[in-house]
C-alpha cells in the first residue's frame, strides 16, 4: 500500500515541522524493505542476543550471584535495544512505505504504536 503526502482533496499534508514530501520516501513497488546485507546485519546482533540469553540461563542454572546475573541480562538488553534503534533509525519508514497495509492513518498508528513501545523500556 503506498502512502500519500496528500489529503483526500489533493492538498498537501501539513505536519507539526511544516509539509513534509512524504511522496520523496516512497518506493513504487511493494517490494522487501530490507537488503540482503541489512538481513544478515540484523541476524547476526540477534545471534549475539540469544548467545547472551543462553549465557544468562546457564549462570542461573548454575546458581551464579545476583551481581552476575544482573550483569550478564543488562548486556543483553542492551543489544536488544540496539537491535530496536537500528530498526527506527533505518528500516521503519521504509517498512511503513512498502510492507505495512491499511490508509495512512492505519500506518501512522502502527508507527506510533511501534515507537511508543520502544519508548516504554
Amino acid at each position: 500500500m503506498r502512502i500519500s503526502a496528500h489529503g483526500h482533496d489533493g492538498e498537501p499534508k501539513y505536519t507539526p515541522g511544516g509539509y513534509l514530501p512524504l511522496d520523496s520516501l516512497l518506493m513504487e513497488s511493494a517490494t522487501t524493505y530490507l537488503s540482503d546485507q541489512d538481513k544478515k546485519s540484523m541476524a547476526n546482533r540477534l545471534s549475539r542476543v540469544e548467545g547472551q540469553v543462553r549465557a544468562l540461563r546457564s549462570s542461573l542454572e548454575e546458581g551464579a550471584c545476583a551481581d552476575d546475573l544482573i550483569l550478564q541480562a543488562a548486556a543483553a538488553r542492551g543489544a536488544l535495544r540496539q537491535v530496536i534503534v537500528r530498526l527506527l533509525e533505518t528500516h521503519l519508514v521504509a517498512c511503513a512505505t512498502t510492507c505495512m497495509e491499511g490508509d495512512q492513518d492505519e500506518i501512522l498508528d502502527r508507527v506510533s504504536k511501534a515507537v511508543a513501545a520502544a519508548m516504554k523500556h
